[in-house]
């Protein structure tokens, strides 16, 4: 299992991408903690302790099929959905595997980066 041995801390995980975050992680192998405390609380809290092999990246999602969107005007999901090259707004899944990857062992050498897995529409 890609995850195993790794602790992962999700926050926002009661829905929508955050909870399949959770799910993947935990169906990867890792030891999953819920929280709400920020990463950049996290770094501080144990800045002083020494080195604690803490990994701190983000992903930045983009528009995806989640309750969140149910709110909006179908008029505007539509003008986002053009706006986006792909044509589509993302699914959970789609967004996943980036979670995943930052997790794992295979992004070893990231630190303090984003990922935007935003099918083509570039707006950071």
């Amino acid at each position: 299992m890609k995850l195993q041995h790794r602790i992962a801390l999700v926050t926002g995980s009661s829905s929508g991408i955050g909870r399949g975050v959770a799910l993947a992680f935990a169906a990867q192998g890792a030891e999953v903690v819920i929280n709400y405390l920020s990463a950049a609380e996290l770094a501080h809290r144990h800045a002083g302790g020494g080195a604690r092999d803490i990994t701190i990246n983000c992903v930045a999602p983009g528009a995806t099929r989640t309750p969140m969107l149910d709110a909006v005007p179908p008029a505007v999901l539509e003008a986002i959905r053009l706006a986006i090259p792909l044509g589509r707004l993302a699914e959970v899944a789609d967004r996943v595997p980036s979670y995943v990857f930052l997790a794992s062992e295979d992004a070893r050498h990231y630190q303090g980066q984003c990922l935007s897995p935003n099918g083509g529409d570039v707006f950071l």
